[in-house]
């Protein structure tokens, strides 16, 4: 009886992590993180949108001194940029909608990827860069990652 209970506790535990890793995108190609961030974007799900892209990669490439940073020094910055560049995201959203893009051919080189976002009688390119387990959006257009610009 004890065994049987364990087992049934066992399964559980296994068909809950399959259910919960089911609503979790995989990114492991450019196209399927800009089909990710669209579908974001259609939904008004900014916070999803944001998420999907490649600030701790921007804050390591433009702060000279970001690893001298304590981690929870990185993770208040990082909430403030995710913040903001939420704020650029919802300001463009209603014209990004209007555009209905879509996403052409990815150029992958490395570690970065280019690819347009065409719609609108406008494109509107997109770099990505691969974090090593998945594709993260670097810039959209004119729109970057980084705080104030």
């Amino acid at each position: 009886m004890r065994a049987s209970l364990f087992l049934c506790a066992g399964l559980l535990a296994a068909l809950a992590v399959g259910i919960a890793g089911c609503g979790k995108a995989k990114l492991d190609t450019p196209e399927a993180c800009l089909k990710a961030f669209d579908a974001a974007m259609r939904r008004g799900d900014i916070a999803k949108a944001t998420q999907l892209v490649a600030l701790d990669k921007w804050a390591a490439d433009n702060a000279t001194d970001w690893n001298s940073y304590a981690p929870s020094q990185r993770d208040l910055i990082l909430g403030r940029m995710r913040e903001e560049f939420g704020q650029k995201l919802e300001a463009i959203r209603q014209t990004y909608l209007q555009a209905n893009y879509q996403a052409g051919a990815a150029q992958i080189q490395g570690e970065w990827a280019t690819l347009p976002l065409t719609g609108g009688g406008s494109a509107l390119p997109v770099i990505l860069y691969f974090n090593g387990n998945e594709w993260r959006i670097y810039s959209l257009g004119d729109l970057r990652v980084g705080m104030g610009e």
